[in-house]
């Protein structure tokens, strides 16, 4: 099912379905439930988490998700310390993503702390897919905002 909706996500119609700020909504708890799911297997996260990256193809959809980061963030972290690369990488990806959708506009940095926090289980990240994610995504939250990058300096991050 989850591969249909993936698929779904890529098609330029997409966007009336996030016209509708409490249907987007609905979509985007859908997929973070799979996330918070102790019985979902693993493909199943891998999907739900790419499913999150497609969402970012689409400004309503990114409007959504901009507005529920902290249930996306608090969803998507658990899995940073999955033992399998492809889920850690598309995990990373999601916060990176978010982060950009941050730099367009943004009015605090409470969002860009979350991410660094999350981000703190992958610090010592040896894969490099992950790495070049993970770097991209700090570079982003501590762009000319001096207090993340302390947190992200203090919390062992070399930037």
């Amino acid at each position: 099912m989850l591969d249909l909706y993936r698929i779904f996500l890529c098609h330029p119609d997409v966007a009336c379905h996030y016209k509708k700020f409490e249907e987007g909504a609905s979509h985007v708890s859908a997929i973070c439930y799979v996330l918070r799911e102790k019985s979902a297997g693993d493909p199943a996260k891998m999907l739900a988490l790419r499913c999150l990256c497609n969402m970012f193809k689409e400004q309503t959809a990114i409007y959504i998700l901009k507005e529920k980061y902290e249930k996306v963030i608090e969803a998507v972290t658990p899995h940073l310390a999955n033992p399998k690369n492809n889920i850690r990488e598309a995990a990373i990806t999601v916060l990176l993503n978010i982060s950009i959708a941050f730099l367009q506009k943004c009015e605090d940095n409470s969002g860009f702390i979350q991410i660094i926090t999350a981000l703190d289980a992958v610090k010592n990240e040896a894969e490099p897919q992950c790495q070049k994610r993970l770097k991209a995504c700090l570079a982003n939250c501590t762009f000319k905002k001096p207090d993340c990058k302390k947190l992200a300096e203090s919390s062992g991050f070399k930037l």
